[in-house]
C-alpha cells in the first residue's frame, strides 16, 4: 500500500486531520496549520487558489470543464486524474506540475475492499447479529438472573449450537470481520507525491479520520462483543482448571 521510492526509505509526516464525508476542513492561507507551499496538499492548493479569484466550487467545475463531484473529492483529499490537474491548473493560473505533485497518490476512499460505507455497515450489522445474540442471552440469563431464558439455555438447540465448532466461529469471526470492513471507512491514510524527495516519493500527508457515526458505533460494538466474549472464556477456562487443580 505505501510506495516505496528509487531511495527505498519513506518519506513520513504525520499531522492529524478529521474530515466528514462530504467535506473536510482545508486550511487557508494565513493558517497556523501551512508550514509551506512545498507540503500543501493539492486539496489545499484549489481551496485557497479558488476563494482567491472568489469562486464557488459549482463556478470552477464549469470553468475547468470537469464536474462539480469532481472538484468536491479534490478539496476533500481525494485522487484525481491527470487531465483534471491539467484543466484545473489552466483555470487557476497554476503550474501542473506543482499540482500533480501535491495530488494523493490514490484516493482515501477506494480502498475499501470493494464495499461502499452503506454496503459494510449493514453487512457489518448482520454479522454481528449471532455474537450480539450469544452473548446478549448469556448475560441475561447468567448474571442478570433472567430466568425465563432458561428454556433456551436448557434447549437441546443451544447445546448443539454452542458445542459447534462452526457457530463458535461464526460467533467470534463475526464481529472481527465487521470491524475489518468498516475500520478503512473510519481511518484512511492521505498520500501525496512529492517529486522533491525521488521521482516515484509518496509521501504520507496525514491521517483521516472520518466521522461516520454509524460506522463508529458499530466499530465499538465489535470491540466490546469481542472484549466480552474474550473475558468470559478467560475466567470460564480459569474456572476450570482452578476445579481441576482442587480435585
Amino acid at each position: 500500500m505505501w510506495h516505496r521510492g528509487d531511495s527505498h526509505k519513506f518519506v513520513v509526516i504525520m499531522p492529524l486531520s478529521f474530515c466528514d464525508t462530504a467535506t473536510s476542513q482545508i486550511p487557508v492561507e494565513g493558517d497556523s496549520q501551512l508550514t509551506s507551499s512545498n507540503s500543501e496538499s493539492l486539496s489545499s492548493l484549489v481551496h485557497r487558489a479558488r476563494m482567491t479569484h472568489v469562486w464557488s466550487q459549482e463556478q470552477l467545475a464549469q470553468m475547468a470543464g470537469i464536474s462539480l463531484r469532481t472538484v468536491q473529492r479534490i478539496e476533500s483529499g481525494q485522487a484525481c486524474s491527470a487531465e483534471s490537474i491539467k484543466a484545473l491548473a489552466s483555470v487557476l493560473e497554476m503550474d501542473a506540475s506543482r499540482l500533480q505533485d501535491a495530488a494523493p497518490a490514490f484516493s482515501n476512499g477506494r480502498l475499501h475492499f470493494g464495499l461502499s460505507a452503506d454496503i459494510a455497515l449493514y453487512s457489518g450489522i448482520v454479522l454481528c447479529l449471532p455474537a450480539l445474540l450469544f452473548v446478549g442471552i448469556n448475560l441475561a440469563f447468567y448474571e442478570m438472573g433472567v430466568v425465563q431464558l432458561a428454556v433456551v439455555i436448557d434447549s437441546s438447540f443451544w447445546d448443539t449450537a454452542t458445542a459447534n465448532t462452526a457457530a463458535g466461529v461464526i460467533v467470534l469471526g463475526g464481529p472481527l470481520l465487521a470491524g475489518i470492513l468498516n475500520l478503512p471507512h473510519l481511518l484512511s491514510l492521505q498520500l501525496r507525491r512529492d517529486s522533491s524527495c525521488s521521482p516515484d516519493a509518496t509521501v504520507i500527508n496525514g491521517l483521516v479520520v472520518h466521522r461516520k457515526r454509524g460506522q463508529w458505533l458499530l466499530f465499538s460494538l465489535c470491540i466490546v462483543l469481542l472484549g466480552i466474549m474474550v473475558i468470559y472464556g478467560a475466567v470460564e477456562n480459569l474456572g476450570h482448571l482452578l476445579d481441576d487443580l482442587a480435585a
